[in-house]
C-alpha cells in the first residue's frame, strides 16, 4: 500500500509544539496566525487521570470530547490531509474537562 496516496509531500512544512495542561478548561497549544489556518497532521496525548479531552479553534469545538483512562491517552499518526484545522487567526487550544490534571503530549501541524 503507498505511503503518500499520490500526494506530493516534499511541500509540507511540518511544525511541532509541545501539549502541557494542567488544568480545567482551554490551554492554548499554538498561538493564531493572523495569516494561516492550523491543520493538525499528527497528534498524541497521555494524562495521568481520566479525563476528557477535546481540541478547539479558540473556543469552537473541533473534535468531540475524547475520553482517556487514568494513565491512557489518544494518538492519531500522520494525516497529510490532516485530522482537524483551526480558523485563520485562531489559537490551538486543547480543553480539558476536569480540573488538576497532568496532561501532556505533542502535535505537529502546517500553516495553510
Amino acid at each position: 500500500m503507498p505511503t503518500n496516496l499520490g500526494m506530493d509531500l516534499s511541500n509540507l512544512d511540518v511544525q511541532h509544539a509541545a501539549i502541557v495542561a494542567t488544568a480545567s478548561g482551554a490551554t492554548e497549544v499554538v498561538a493564531a496566525d493572523a495569516d494561516h489556518e492550523i491543520r493538525v497532521v499528527a497528534y498524541a496525548f497521555i494524562t495521568d487521570t481520566a479525563e476528557g479531552v477535546k481540541f478547539q479553534s479558540a473556543s469552537t469545538d473541533l473534535t468531540g470530547v475524547m475520553t482517556a483512562g487514568a494513565n491512557g491517552g489518544i494518538s492519531c499518526g500522520f494525516n497529510p490531509a490532516g485530522w482537524f484545522e483551526t480558523v485563520k487567526n485562531e489559537a490551538l487550544n486543547i480543553n480539558l474537562a476536569t480540573g488538576t490534571i497532568v496532561l501532556g503530549g505533542h502535535v505537529s501541524y502546517v500553516l495553510c
